[in-house]
C-alpha cells in the first residue's frame, strides 16, 4: 500500500486528468466517471491509518463501512457507476457525470474540509 501522501498526490493528479481536454466529448464520458472514481478511491486511502491493509475493493468496502460510514452511499454511487460504465457498456450522459461529481463532492468534504 502506498503511503498516504502518494495517494493524495494520484487524487490530484486524476482530478487534472478529469479536467484535461480529453473529456470534452461525450464519447468519453465512461472515463469521466471512471476517472472521478479512481480519484475518491485514492481521496479515501491517503486517510486510511498506516498499516492497515486495503489492497482490493473488498477490503476497502469494510474499511469505509467501519470507518467513513458517513460515505458510504456517495461511494457507492461512483462504485456501481464507474462498473457499468467500464464493463457493461452503458452510455454515460451529462446527468451520470453530474451524479458522480456530486458524489465525488462528498468524500471531498469529508476528507478536504
Amino acid at each position: 500500500m502506498a503511503i498516504p501522501e502518494k495517494h493524495l498526490e494520484q487524487y490530484k493528479d486524476n482530478k487534472r486528468v478529469f479536467n484535461s481536454n480529453f473529456f470534452d466529448k461525450q464519447e468519453n464520458f465512461n472515463w469521466k466517471v471512471t476517472v472521478i472514481f479512481y480519484a475518491a478511491i485514492h481521496l479515501i486511502e491517503s486517510n486510511i491509518p498506516r498499516g492497515v491493509n486495503c489492497n482490493n475493493h473488498e477490503q476497502r468496502n469494510i474499511i469505509i463501512e467501519k470507518s467513513f460510514n458517513d460515505i458510504i452511499v456517495p461511494y457507492e454511487n461512483l462504485y456501481q457507476l464507474s462498473r457499468k460504465a467500464r464493463y457493461k457498456c452503458i452510455k454515460v450522459k451529462d446527468r451520470d457525470v453530474t451524479n458522480a461529481l456530486i458524489s465525488l463532492k462528498k468524500i471531498e468534504d469529508k476528507f478536504l474540509n
